[in-house]
């Protein structure tokens, strides 16, 4: 009965869906699973190769795994570019809307809300320059992708004013949605069970994806901290990229720093909670940030937040973290002293860091979502 009550089809495009799922994974996961509550009059149907953590009711058809980066790597990138361009083309003929939680979609479809979470791969400063398959992408295909859709959205204002500065978009087909975090497991209050209590006292760092991540630059500062012995504490890399993480092991050696440094290349939701709440505080001193969300997730655990000043990280951490410039070493080494050993502006930057964290939620990217694709299927009518 349901079913024939709904008025309008849209299809979701979650081809970024993994079984290691990456942060746009994770954006993508927490959007979807909303989503039908919001818009009861509109049938989704997700196309995805991991269907594990979405909802069971959900109309899902299953591509192919070659999709799936984890397994397939740079292959995956390519058949994706495939099956955005020709497979989805051919689907969207069955649908009255495409969205996607991604940048990723069709050259030849103009019924489509696509995401734009970043643009580091085409920013003039090459601080991705790494990963040449993604800036091809986003170089050639994403100018022309982001004229032909009916409406972009970005995760931050920030973001919005790359679009339009990169892309050459139109400013009045941009929105602003906010990611958000999930609140279950990134708090101050619920235990995950894996929390150990003989831990040493460390120092956090998430995401070592990428050389604009600025990782070398926390070591080199961690580096001087302990040769002034001034801190006790390791320094834990949480996640990241093989090659990126490698390099940053090389770097870890040449300073004789080997038995300071944990390096934990994959770690679950879960786990990561645990390492913000035992964690002396995240540092997170990126030079490009789309949003940003390891920030949020922190302060929402009480884990004090040290971030860098650039980019997205002042709009979104507000007033409640200390702030760095991730060029300058003796700000970054200033600001870890203070946070360790000054109680009160500890205590401080928790206390703002939980409050700022409570603006985000993924109930409020999802309702926003819904509401800029209920406008444009009400247009159709």
């Amino acid at each position: 009965m349901k079913q024939q009550e709904q008025k309008y089809r849209v299809a979701i495009n979650a081809t970024i869906l993994d079984d290691k799922p990456s942060g746009l994974g994770m954006v993508t996961m927490n959007i979807i699973n909303r989503l039908p509550d919001l818009l009861p009059d509109v049938h989704f149907t997700i196309y995805t190769s991991y269907a594990k953590d979405l909802r069971d009711d959900i109309d899902i058809k299953l591509t192919s795994k070659l999709l799936q980066y984890s397994k397939f790597k740079k292959l995956s990138g390519l058949y994706r570019l495939y099956w955005n361009q020709v497979v989805l083309l051919f689907i969207s003929r069955r649908y009255n809307l495409i969205y996607s939680p991604t940048p990723h979609g069709s050259l030849f479809i103009r019924k489509q809300i696509i995401t734009i979470h970043d643009l580091i791969s085409i920013r003039t400063d090459k601080l991705y320059a790494v990963y040449n398959l993604q800036a091809h992408y986003y170089n050639f295909l994403l100018p022309s992708l982001a004229k032909k859709c009916v409406k972009i959205i970005s995760v931050s204002n920030f973001t919005k004013g790359e679009i339009i500065r990169y892309l050459k978009c139109d400013a009045t087909k941009i929105v602003t949605i906010y990611n958000g975090y999930n609140k279950e497991l990134f708090n101050n209050f619920k235990k995950t069970g894996i929390e150990s209590k003989q831990a040493p006292p460390f120092i956090l760092a998430v995401g070592a994806t990428y050389p604009h991540k600025n990782i070398e630059y926390l070591i080199r500062v961690f580096n001087k901290l302990k040769n002034k012995k001034l801190i006790k504490h390791y320094l834990l890399i949480a996640g990241g990229k093989n090659a990126y993480l490698e390099n940053l092991k090389v770097y870890i050696t040449e300073l004789g720093i080997s038995e300071w440094v944990i390096i934990k290349p994959y770690v679950t939701n879960q786990e990561m909670s645990s390492l913000y709440k035992q964690a002396a505080c995240l540092v997170y001193p990126s030079l490009c940030e789309g949003f940003g969300l390891p920030v949020i997730e922190a302060m929402a655990c009480d884990c004090p937040v040290i971030s860098s000043n650039y980019s997205s990280l002042g709009e979104i951490a507000g007033n409640a973290c200390l702030f760095i410039d991730p060029l300058d070493e003796n700000s970054l080494e200033d600001a870890l002293i203070l946070i360790i050993n000054n109680e009160s502006i500890r205590n401080d930057v928790i206390q703002k860091g939980r409050l700022q964290a409570q603006k985000y939620s993924w109930e409020k990217t999802a309702s926003d979502v819904a509401f800029e694709i209920n406008s444009f299927l009400n247009k159709l009518t």
